[in-house]
This record gives C-alpha cells, structure tokens and sequence, in this order.
C-alpha cells in the first residue's frame, strides 16, 4: 500500500512540474515566433517557467514567464539547463539536447537515463557505447566501465551493455 501511495505521489508532482507555468503578466504574451527569434546563440536561453525545460526562447522574453518555486530533482537528457544546451539555428532558438534522443539503441542494450555526479564502487562491468557525436578510430566505439552509472557519467555514452566490451 505504501508503495502505491509513494508512486501516486511521485506522479503528482512530476505533473505538477512539467507544465507550463502561465506568463507573469499576460498583456505581454509574446507569439511563438517571436519567443523563438533569434540572430546569435547568446539570444537563447531554456524556457524559465519548466523545471526541465525541453524548449528554448529568446532570452529578452525571460521576464514574462514566472519561475515555478520547487522542481524535482531528476535529470533529462532531452532538457535545456542551462543556456549552453540552446543555440540560434536559422533565426530560431533550439534546445541542442532534443536530439540527443534521437539516435536508436540496439536491443539488449540500455538507455543511459542517468547522469549521475557520484557512482557507488559496485564491481558489475558494463560497456558503454558512444553516440554518433564521437567518432572512433577503431572498433568497438566504447568504453569499458565498472557499473553502469560510471559509464553513463561520461556524457558521450548513450548506452550500456551488460560485460566488458569485446575487441576485435
């Protein structure tokens, strides 16, 4: 019973926090061509009313989105953080991380999901396989890892393997 509870719960405030928050003042309501111009990349920052913005806006539109007070603590790899994962792609502001989703993962294979700062020592060796923004010099294009948390702590990896990588 607990554990249903524990989920509803996490499904309420995930939902809570992936919608939009309404613009703080609504005489300013920009169109979405306008939220989305840009001329340099240093006009793009994510969407500020998302806690895990998958949308970048020009940045002179900041003030009319009001910040939500409390996000979750997880991590998407198709989200814009920071305005690094932003650019000005042919006068309209991208998130540059909505692509790194699309590449596909073999099967057996497992998404890296999560980026995490600090692993355990577990000893459960894994591969991990680059995306197509590392070009290899030689096969396998991967890496070998202890777990797989430490495989997907290097941001090119886009997923992991069970055992250590086999060479040719």
């Amino acid at each position: 019973m607990r554990g249903v509870l524990l989920i509803v719960l996490v499904m309420v405030v995930l939902s809570a926090c992936s919608q939009i928050v309404p613009p703080a003042d609504t005489t300013k309501i920009p169109s979405d061509n306008e939220l989305s111009s840009c001329v340099v990349d240093e006009d793009c920052i994510p969407l500020p009313s998302q806690c895990h913005p998958t949308r970048c806006i020009n940045k002179a539109y900041e003030d009319s989105f009001q910040k939500p007070d409390v996000c979750t603590e997880i991590y998407l790899l198709t989200a814009a953080y920071s305005p690094k994962d932003c650019a000005c792609e042919n006068q309209v502001c991208i998130n540059l991380n909505a692509q790194k989703d699309e590449e596909p993962i073999p099967e057996g294979a497992t998404k890296c999901t999560y980026r995490g700062e600090a692993c355990t020592r577990e000893y459960r060796p894994v591969c991990g396989w680059f995306g197509s923004s590392v070009q290899c010099i030689k096969e396998p294009c991967a890496v070998d890892a202890s777990n797989p948390c430490e495989a997907c702590a290097n941001e090119d990896v886009l997923y992991w393997t069970e055992g250590a990588c086999e060479t040719s």
